[in-house]
């Protein structure tokens, strides 16, 4: 009868779809799986879960050692780069003898703390290095762990003048090291 459609046939697991096997030595095609199905595992049982479902606290361990590695690391890392960055008397030192020699005075004026600026104006400093301009500077180590470190500071002059000082720092109220005294050496 037209337009009459019949039911298909009932569902069989027995009409299971198998492709074609290739033989022994026939190429396979690069989509067929190269395994059969007996070669895969079995799955395992309820009671050889996975370690977190056996073990939930063992989880939550893993988690909380992540989130404690997430805080610490950023945390040890930044205190690291503070303190290989604090100032410290010898990086005034140096910023004091690299400033001379390339005649930036002006940089070399700012490593004077307050009290010494009042003592020696600026234009004075300036004008006194600019006649004979440093060609050579060398400190001593000052001692980072005193209150009121002291150095030696050697400056040699294109004239071949060589001034032989004891310098003092003092730590500041912005926490940065300030030549705060010069006194001829000795």
């Amino acid at each position: 009868m037209p337009g009459s459609f019949s039911a298909p046939p009932p569902y069989s697991s027995s009409q299971a779809y198998e492709a074609p096997q290739a033989g022994p030595n026939e190429p396979r095609p690069w989509f067929e799986p190269t395994t059969t199905p007996n070669e895969y595992a079995a799955p395992s049982s309820p009671e050889q879960g996975h370690l977190w479902t056996r073990n939930p606290g063992l989880f939550w361990l893993a988690v909380g050692i992540a989130a404690l590695l997430l805080i610490a690391i950023p945390i040890s890392i930044f205190q690291v780069y503070s303190y290989l960055n604090r100032p410290t008397p010898t990086k005034t030192l140096d910023t004091f003898c690299s400033a001379l020699v390339q005649e930036n005075y002006p940089l070399a004026y700012e490593q004077f703390s307050p009290n010494l600026q009042l003592r020696l104006p600026r234009s004075r400093f300036i004008v006194l290095l600019a006649q004979d301009r440093v060609v050579s500077c060398t400190h001593g180590s000052a001692d980072e762990n005193s209150q009121s470190p002291h150095a030696n500071l050697k400056l040699v002059h294109n004239s071949q003048g060589i001034n032989s000082d004891m310098v003092r720092l003092k730590k500041g109220a912005d926490n940065q090291w300030k030549i705060d005294n010069v006194v001829q050496a000795r």
